[in-house]
């Protein structure tokens, strides 16, 4: 999954900056933003998979940390390309390099949590069925959302 996630960045993160369409940009967009659900709720269970009871919350920290520095780049890096001619598609493409670096940096990964550790953790079904649901549920419910914020009566 983490694979995938980091495949749907790249693309995302391409298509976005080449579009010539705005049906391509929405649908490039959209993918980005189911990569970015996507990662947001596999790491968590990655790291709680993989790493030991002890260090969880420690790994769990680095990850919010990562997010929040990732941001402050991401805002550096448009504030410098605010001068360029169509910078909007740089600002959009920009990314791909990471996302690029993240594909390459995820294949050296343990799979699962033997091949870390000496003891065999796994997570259990009934772990990630309420997991599983929440993403369907917002999957289903967005567009009502929407739909009831876009067109008030």
């Amino acid at each position: 999954m983490l694979i995938i996630s980091a495949l749907l960045f790249t693309l995302s993160s391409l298509g976005s900056g080449l579009s010539t369409h705005m049906y391509a940009l929405t649908l490039s967009r959209l993918a980005g933003s189911f990569a970015i659900g996507l990662i947001s709720t596999i790491t968590p269970v990655y790291i709680g998979k993989i790493s030991s009871i002890s260090l969880k919350e420690i790994f769990i920290t680095y990850n919010q940390v990562a997010i929040i520095i990732g941001i402050i780049i991401a805002c550096i890096i448009n504030y410098l390309f605010l001068n360029f001619a169509e910078n909007w598609r740089w600002m959009l493409a920009f990314p791909s390099a990471f996302s690029i670096l993240y594909l390459v940096l995820i294949t050296v990964l343990p799979e699962n949590a033997s091949e870390s550790s000496p003891q065999n953790r796994e997570i259990s079904k009934t772990k990630m069925i309420p997991l599983l649901a929440g993403i369907h549920i917002i999957l289903y419910y967005t567009p009502f959302i929407l739909n009831d914020i876009i067109y008030k009566p």
